[in-house]
């Protein structure tokens, strides 16, 4: 059921919301200006390379902590990202 077109009306949703008012003139829709939002603009910037030592890192965290434990995946999560933030 969700492969057969199931996720229609949220795409409808998201189209409706995404396009520019007509009434305004034109502009930039409601997704548009949520995800133009410089701070998640940034990390669009950053998500290849966190794509792309997300294992490495993962596996030097997992060498060395209890990746069970909240705070450890906390501290790989932020390393991950400043890690890739000072790649890019």
């Amino acid at each position: 059921p969700l492969l057969d077109h199931g996720l229609a009306p949220a795409l409808a949703g998201f189209l409706l919301l995404a396009a520019p008012p007509a009434a305004a003139g034109g502009g930039e829709g409601l997704f548009a200006r949520l995800l133009g939002h410089p701070a998640l603009t940034a990390l669009g910037a950053d998500s290849f390379e966190v794509y792309i030592f997300q294992r490495p890192v993962h596996d030097a965290f997992t060498l060395c902590f209890d990746m069970d434990a909240p705070q450890a995946f906390v501290a790989y999560v932020l390393t991950l990202w400043c890690f890739a933030s000072l790649y890019s």
